[in-house]
């Protein structure tokens, strides 16, 4: 028998958008985010942005 575990963060509008403006100050994520589609799906080799901006790296298996 396997056990699913998943992880649910909330974190508020005002930290969303300091963590999307600290992208550009990265080297790795800023050229990610210039590469990104300017429509749906917001995808870029291994990485997508959700809806709210955040940039989330999907897993071998597909997850976030």
């Amino acid at each position: 028998m396997s056990t699913k575990v998943e992880t649910h963060i909330h974190v508020d509008l005002e930290h969303i958008q300091t963590i999307i403006q600290e992208y550009w100050d990265d080297p790795h994520f800023s050229e990610i985010l210039s590469n990104f589609p300017k429509e749906l799906p917001f995808q870029y080799k291994v990485y997508h942005q959700n809806l709210d901006g955040l940039i989330l790296f999907n897993d071998p298996s597909g997850r976030d």
